[in-house]
């Protein structure tokens, strides 16, 4: 095992047939993991949505009779990473 790793798989092996894939590992000691997980946030989807519903409000506002609320919304979310001129073929012309 490489000397900065922590991990390593060798190799894996399905279970019968099962197929469910079993890993077998390798630790250095570098790092003990982790034994337990706490979830302290509720609803980690919570801004997004709040942030989704700001949105939409605006969009209600310029839905226009060729466009619909949920075709503003994806364009809103959309600019941010699909708006080249590559993605008009694929997505159509953001308004």
């Amino acid at each position: 095992m490489p000397s900065n790793w922590s991990f390593d798989q060798f190799t894996e092996y399905t279970a019968g047939s099962t197929g469910i894939d079993i890993d077998q590992d390798a630790a250095s000691g570098k790092d003990q993991g982790v034994s337990k997980t706490t979830d302290t946030m509720t609803n980690k989807n919570s801004a997004f949505f709040e942030q989704l519903q700001k949105v939409e409000e605006q969009a209600k506002k310029y839905v226009s009779d060729s466009t619909s609320i949920a075709e503003r919304i994806a364009q809103f979310y959309r600019q941010f990473d699909y708006s080249s001129a590559e993605w008009i073929p694929i997505a159509g012309v953001l308004e």
